[in-house]
């Protein structure tokens, strides 16, 4: 065929769902914009044509949330790690409010600002800043546009 999408693309062929049984990713052409079921690496179904897939690289929004969710606390555990320091996550124990890691021993806090820019977010960021700073915690933050997730998952 020249043109299917398992010649074009073989590094997404492993996504190509088994529900779009009996077709199989060398009957497809890779520009097409019929839609077509994948499997991410993270277990879950979508729908969406071969043209974002393969041209545009778009991945699956679940898979692509929860890898800017889980980053700032995987990055957090193996650097406090690698310096035999423990990391609370989503502990409400030490602060009382939810921030997404803290090193106790370190007395640093790593919260991403999810809202940033709306009314409701910058009263959550005063409020964890503030109750940081009682507690002799300093509160750095990250927010959503400081993580590009681009289909990891």
């Amino acid at each position: 065929m020249g043109h299917s999408f398992a010649e074009v693309h073989p590094e997404l062929v492993s996504e190509w769902s088994e529900r779009n049984a009996p077709l199989k990713a060398t009957d497809v052409t890779y520009g097409s914009n019929k839609r077509y079921w994948w499997t991410s690496e993270c277990g879950h179904e979508w729908s969406a044509n071969i043209y974002d897939r393969c041209i545009r690289k778009m991945g699956y929004k679940v898979c692509e949330r929860e890898f800017k969710d889980t980053l700032p606390q995987l990055a957090i555990l193996y650097y406090a790690g690698s310096y035999g320091l423990d990391v609370k996550l989503n502990d409400l124990e030490l602060t009382g409010i939810h921030i997404d890691a803290i090193v106790p021993k370190a007395g640093i806090a790593i919260d991403v600002r999810r809202r940033k820019g709306s009314e409701q977010g910058l009263k959550e960021y005063k409020a964890k800043k503030s109750i940081c700073r009682k507690r002799g915690i300093d509160l750095y933050t990250i927010t959503d546009e400081d993580i590009k997730g681009n289909g990891f998952c």
